[in-house]
Order: C-alpha cells, then sequence, then structure tokens
C-alpha cells in the first residue's frame, strides 16, 4: 500500500494579506497607547495646584543700652575727676556743679545721683530742680530715650563752709557717683535702686 502525502500550501497573495493585517494592528496599539499618554500627560495638567511663595522675613533683635557720665564744673572749668580747694575760707560760698549725663541712644531709665559728704562745716547748698530724695543721700530721675541727643543734668551749683572754721579745720572729699538702670520691669525707683546700686560705682567725683 502506497502513503502519500498531502502538501497544503497557502497562496502567497493571502500570507501577504495576513502580514499586512498585523502590521496595522501593531501601528493601531502604538497610536492607542501614545494617545493614552497624551491624555494623561493633559490631565496632569489640568490638576496642577495653584501655587506661590513669599520671601523668608527675618527678625532682628539687638541689645538696648544705658550710657552715662558724670563731670564736674568749677566757675566754668571742667574736670571728670572732680576739684581741689585750696586756701578754703570760713563763710566760702564755693563752686561745684557735678553734671550727670544720659548719652544719646539710652534707653528709657532711672538716673540716680549719690551724694556723700562726711563734712560737718561744708553743707550742699541745694539739690537741682527736678531730682527726688530716694533715700539719705540719693536722688532720682525719669529720663526717656533720645536717638539724637545728650540729656545733661545739674546735681547742685555751689557748696558752704560754715564760718566756724579756723586755720585747724580739715575736711573729707565730698563723693558724688551717677547710676542708671533701664526703666522698663521695674516697678518704681525704688526697685530699680536696689538693682542700680549692685553694680560697681562709675563714675564718680571727688
Amino acid at each position: 500500500m502506497t502513503v502519500g502525502f498531502y502538501d497544503k500550501k497557502v497562496p502567497k497573495h493571502i500570507g501577504k494579506q495576513k502580514g499586512e493585517m498585523l502590521k496595522m494592528k501593531k501601528s493601531l496599539i502604538t497610536m492607542l497607547v501614545a494617545l493614552v499618554l497624551v491624555a494623561a500627560v493633559g490631565v496632569g495638567a489640568t490638576l496642577a495646584y495653584l501655587s506661590d511663595k513669599t520671601g523668608t522675613v527675618k527678625n532682628t533683635f539687638t541689645i538696648g543700652k544705658v550710657d552715662i557720665d558724670l563731670t564736674e564744673y568749677v566757675d566754668g572749668e571742667e574736670s571728670a575727676e572732680g576739684f581741689d580747694y585750696t586756701r578754703v575760707l570760713p563763710g566760702a560760698r564755693l563752686s561745684k556743679n557735678p553734671v550727670a549725663t544720659v548719652l544719646k541712644g539710652s534707653e528709657d531709665c532711672y538716673l540716680f545721683v549719690k551724694v556723700v559728704n562726711p563734712n560737718t562745716t561744708i553743707t550742699i547748698e541745694s539739690i537741682a530742680a527736678g531730682w527726688t530724695l530716694l533715700s539719705d543721700g540719693v536722688y532720682y530721675r525719669e529720663v526717656s530715650y533720645s536717638a539724637t541727643a545728650d540729656q545733661s543734668f545739674d546735681v547742685f551749683n555751689y557748696v558752704n563752709v560754715a564760718n566756724t572754721i579756723d586755720e585747724t579745720a580739715t575736711f573729707e572729699d565730698i563723693e558724688i557717683t551717677a547710676y542708671a538702670v533701664q526703666k522698663a520691669g521695674f516697678a518704681d525707683a525704688a526697685a530699680a535702686w536696689t538693682e542700680a546700686s549692685k553694680v560697681v560705682p562709675a563714675p564718680t567725683q571727688g
């Protein structure tokens, strides 16, 4: 018995059509993917939030200050250390003018002067106007901030010598010390003086 094989060949034009259909299908898929990507990009753009950003605000802090000075004048002559008096006569009225100054740029403050006069035969004529007696020998005033000008205040102007002295008399130095402390944070001048009196006294006049 003879066995025969059947060989069926696909016509060339049919194979060619299948190839073209396959290429078209791939192109269509590629186009759809591209459209999906474009659509995705478009949707993403429409979903972007409106936003903005400001610059950084910097807060700068600087320390305030309270600066003072003390100068003395005698008959118009100035000294930062005080004066020596010679040839003092009984009953004399001597020029002695200590001036306390709060320097410009100082914060609101309490300004104090402490006057120590251990003499019984030399007396201070009078404390200048504007000072308030706080305690024995301690006077104060309130001074406001000034950005442009120093603020100076006479403490007193004259001292008087007793007419009972003679050539054997001796005298002790009269000491004037200026202090200042910020006004903020203190209930009153007494509280401020408690703090101010703790510092090393400077400057001092004799």
